[in-house]
């Protein structure tokens, strides 16, 4: 049986039986039409409202347990949901992170080429760096779009929603400037419909 991707593994770790009852994204490079890529960005929230707030040290917990963590480092919430989106197209967002290196298994053809080329100890593990993002459900849509990237692609939609559409998107929330309200968006093909767009596939967004 082959090895879990980094995204099916890590997507296991924090599944409802390890952790709380939540939803998880992996938002690879494969998804935006590359094959290969150096990390993996998951996205984590929770159905029920403030129940992803616990999420992430318990995930931490749990991959210490296991012996696969390297290195890590947090970012705690600083959320304002009363706050409008950012104006700045590519202004970070307030979610809480944590940015981890994690030993993941690899296959035994890849341990072997690896330790012959570069002369390193024979083992079953890779480095890969993995970036945990958690956000509250109302959010979740959002943030989802924001992450899966391309860079510029979000750039030029956020351009787009200010200047065609009187609005402002970011990680956060749709922001309708004209009637001074928030838009609710229940997923990433709601947004682009309420920005007047067709829906983008993630692996399109090559910008």
């Amino acid at each position: 049986m082959p090895p879990l991707s980094p995204s099916r593994h890590l997507k296991r770790l924090t599944s409802p039986e390890k952790c709380v009852a939540v939803t998880a994204d992996a938002v690879t490079s494969p998804e935006k039409g590359k094959k290969t890529g150096h990390d993996v960005d998951v996205l984590i929230t929770s159905p029920s409202q403030g129940k992803e707030k616990a999420v992430l040290h318990k995930v931490i917990s749990l991959w210490k347990q296991q012996d696969l963590l390297i290195y890590y480092t947090i970012v705690e919430s600083t959320i304002d949901e009363i706050k409008p989106p950012s104006k700045r197209v590519d202004g970070l967002d307030n979610f809480q992170k944590c940015f981890a290196i994690l030993k993941l298994n690899k296959q035994r053809a890849e341990v072997t080429r690896c330790a012959e080329s570069q002369g390193r100890e024979n083992r079953k593990w890779k480095a890969v760096r993995v970036d945990l993002v958690i956000c509250p459900r109302e959010q979740y849509a959002y943030a989802l779009l924001g992450w899966s990237g391309s860079r510029q692609f979000e750039r030029d939609l956020r351009r787009y929603a200010v200047h065609e559409r009187n609005m402002i998107l970011d990680n956060h929330a749709l922001f309708d400037k004209t009637k001074k309200a928030f838009i609710k968006c229940d997923s990433e093909e709601d947004i682009f419909a309420n920005l007047g767009l067709e829906y983008i596939q993630p692996h399109e967004r090559n910008a």
